[in-house]
């Protein structure tokens, strides 16, 4: 007689972690798209404010107002998320440490924050993209954090912090 052999393996279990890096991937891109939103609602906000004599108070901008606030709240949410997501993803995820960036530089007081910290998320993305020993998965995420340098070129050219005023100085005493 024939000796019987089981044909079907065992099954494997994924651990959460595994799909947490699918969320986080997900949610940040997401993140992203909100972002571009937000930024073209801000940019229509400025072309309508600039040529009215009323500026921003004028009733035409209203629109423009509520559209761009809409699109910012969008943004504050889906950073929440995508903030919740990275936790439950390790330490050497690049999308984990760019999602802090994102949040460093959408959560900058002034502008000297806010330009620190967008040159803190360009460093990032500059070494992170020359590793020479990147997994498939680090190279696919190299993609993605291309895709961030030019998000923070398009909120560095919204001057959101150029108002005139300066920037307070620290006080170190």
């Amino acid at each position: 007689m024939a000796t019987a052999v089981a044909i079907t393996r065992p099954a494997q279990t994924k651990s959460t972690r595994d799909y947490s890096a699918h969320i986080l991937r997900r949610n940040f891109l997401q993140l992203l798209t909100d972002l571009d939103t937000a930024t073209a609602a801000e940019l229509e906000l400025t072309w309508a404010s600039e040529g009215l004599p009323g500026g921003m108070g004028d009733p035409a901008v209203s629109k423009y107002l509520r559209e761009s606030e809409s699109a910012w709240d969008r943004v504050t949410d889906c950073l929440a998320a995508t903030t919740a997501a990275a936790t439950g993803v390790g330490n050497c995820c690049v999308l984990r440490k760019m999602t802090y960036c994102l949040r460093s530089v959408l959560s900058a007081e002034s502008a000297g924050e806010f330009d620190r910290e967008i040159a803190a998320a360009r460093r990032l993305i500059a070494e992170t993209c020359i590793l020479p020993n990147a997994s498939v998965a680090d190279r696919d995420f190299f993609t993605v954090l291309q895709a961030v340098a030019a998000r923070l070129d398009g909120l560095d050219s919204l001057d959101l912090f150029r108002s005139g005023a300066p920037d307070p100085q620290p006080n170190l005493h």
